[in-house]
């Protein structure tokens, strides 16, 4: 097989996998459904690695090869997730919502599958017009800031991003300041139990434990006919969720899964628990 046909092959195996893949079985995976040998599936890997399609990780002993995210990459249908530091480009889809985002410390690049999930799950019901334009939203655990940017993008109106963390906060809001955002995206550390308004979309990609603590705070917060976009739990998990959040009028109107992860847009129906 040529060189690039191997690389478009390991390019399309990765972003088809539901789980991440470790390097042994994708060579092993590559030979058998390629016909091309070891020695050429190690090099095309080494080519991909040196253009910054892919990166290595190592997690648990395992080495992993995940999809590099150094370029412009579609991540919704209107999301265009855009590095920072990328060059400009004029020849970007006209649909294209660009969305940058510099990689740090605090939650990658934006490229987790819960993140894509939320970013997806926004896109949608803002689409469906089950979010309003110009809501206000809080983002509850920012991280780097990427799932309040890209509500506004999409039509929110202001957005309050929340973080413990330093690292994050910091990240956050030069990643707010990136997309020129400063003025309709508030960065913080206030706890979020002290918070007294209400919003429209409330967006948490959380681990199930911490969205469960905070289910009253989410009931509080939450306006009558708001949206919450949740994201960070398993799919085995999702049950657990479903249970405690119907109780506060939330039912599931958005739901997908990738690499072992789930993501669920909750519409309140009218009624608060």
């Amino acid at each position: 097989m040529a060189s690039d046909l191997l690389e478009s092959f390991i390019l399309a195996f990765l972003a088809r996998s539901e789980s991440r893949v470790c390097a042994g079985d994708l060579i092993r995976a590559c030979t058998k459904h390629s016909g091309a040998g070891r020695h050429a599936v190690k090099r095309a890997l080494k080519d991909l690695v040196a253009a910054g399609q892919i990166h290595y990780t190592n997690l648990f002993g395992c080495t992993q090869v995940d999809l590099a995210w150094s370029r412009p990459h579609r991540v919704s249908p209107r999301i265009l997730l855009y590095p920072g530091d990328f060059p400009a480009n004029h020849q970007l889809p006209s649909d294209a919502m660009i969305l940058r985002i510099a990689g740090g410390a605090a939650f990658g690049a934006g490229d987790h599958p819960t993140t894509r999930l939320s970013l997806q799950a926004l896109d949608a019901l803002f689409t469906e017009k089950r979010i309003a334009r110009g809501v206000a939203v809080l983002d509850i655990g920012t991280g780097t800031g990427v799932l309040a940017i890209g509500a506004v993008l999409l039509g929110a109106g202001t957005a309050l991003a929340l973080d413990i963390d330093p690292c994050a906060l910091w990240e956050a809001k030069e990643n707010v300041a990136l997309n020129n955002l400063a003025l309709r995206i508030r960065v913080s550390a206030d706890p979020v139990e002290d918070l007294v308004e209400t919003f429209n979309l409330i967006i948490a990609n959380l681990r199930l434990p911490t969205l469960l603590r905070l289910t009253p705070t989410v009931d509080h917060l939450l306006a009558t006919k708001g949206v919450a976009v949740v994201s960070g739990i398993r799919p085995e998990e999702t049950d657990a969720l479903l249970k405690h959040w119907s109780a506060l009028g939330l039912k599931p109107c958005w739901r997908e899964e990738q690499q072992g992860w789930a993501g669920i847009g909750f519409c309140r129906d009218g009624k608060r628990g």
